[in-house]
């Protein structure tokens, strides 16, 4: 989900339930500023980066999907 900065601070609990379910790419200016998502996802993301491994996952493909369709 994408959703510009002004909407996220005016609802900001309903946007951290959906980043339960889905990433919230956070836009400001039209552009990705930020990513709201599970700290557990964060977590284990992190722990893969600090053994060396490169994250495969579809949730990053998706969000650099995202990403690109905002240029």
């Amino acid at each position: 989900m994408i959703v510009n900065a002004k909407e996220y601070i005016h609802n900001v609990a309903k946007y951290q339930d959906i980043a339960m379910r889905e990433p919230v790419i956070i836009t400001r200016y039209g552009r990705p500023q930020t990513v709201l998502l599970p700290a557990s996802y964060f977590t284990a993301a992190m722990k893969s980066r600090l053994a060396g491994e490169l994250p495969g996952d579809k949730v990053l493909d998706e969000l650099a999907s995202l990403g690109a369709e905002q240029h």
